[in-house]
């Protein structure tokens, strides 16, 4: 085995370029003498612990900090990322609410890793219950999801919020999407600490 010059990974004696850092390594081996081994750690950069996952970056390291790159939104401290409200709003609308049953499904997964419980409900069986029961749960969801916000809201960040009836009036005058708006909002929030 031969090691990358440019980021230290250890790579296979035959391999044209560094799987990690796509650097070309085919002279590595030969600017070192057969007898002499390579050691990525020799070098004070490497001896230091590798990079490990940045919630704020774009583009950080994976949770297990081997250095392969992190796609997609970044995830704040509670393990959920925070979503745009302006794209998940013209997505319902454009889709005709198609978009807007998987924001639901990711507003009750997210909102789910605030609570305690040891099994809530799922984002697929808070969809299910809504469609048997012709949106009726949604309601009920709503006004619970809100009560949750709102006692992580108090217990954690120290603020008194009353999203709960908030996001039940909004829903019964026809406005759900509002209260999904505000409820991402407030995810969005707790999810990058502000």
């Amino acid at each position: 085995m031969i090691f990358c010059k440019n980021c230290g990974t250890q790579v296979d004696d035959n391999a044209k370029v560094c799987p990690a850092c796509g650097q070309p390594v085919e002279d590595t081996a030969a600017s070192f003498d057969n007898a002499q081994t390579y050691d990525p750690y020799a070098n004070q950069q490497f001896a230091q612990q590798p990079p490990m996952y940045d919630p704020n970056a774009q583009q950080g390291y994976n949770q297990q900090g081997y250095g392969q790159p992190n796609y997609g939104a970044p995830m704040g401290n509670m393990g959920f990322p925070e979503r745009n409200l302006v794209t998940c709003i013209i997505l319902s609308l454009v889709t005709c609410g198609i978009y807007g049953l998987y924001w639901f499904y990711c507003l009750t997964e997210d909102s789910n890793k605030l609570s305690n419980e040891p099994n809530p409900t799922s984002g697929g069986m808070a969809i299910l219950l809504s469609i048997v029961t012709c949106g009726i749960y949604e309601l009920y969801w709503m006004y619970k999801r809100g009560e949750l916000i709102d006692q992580f809201n108090a217990s954690h960040r120290g603020q008194q919020t009353s999203n709960a009836v908030l996001y039940l009036v909004l829903s019964v005058f026809g406005l759900g999407i509002v209260s999904y708006a505000l409820m991402q909002n407030e995810l969005n929030q707790i999810a990058t600490g502000r």
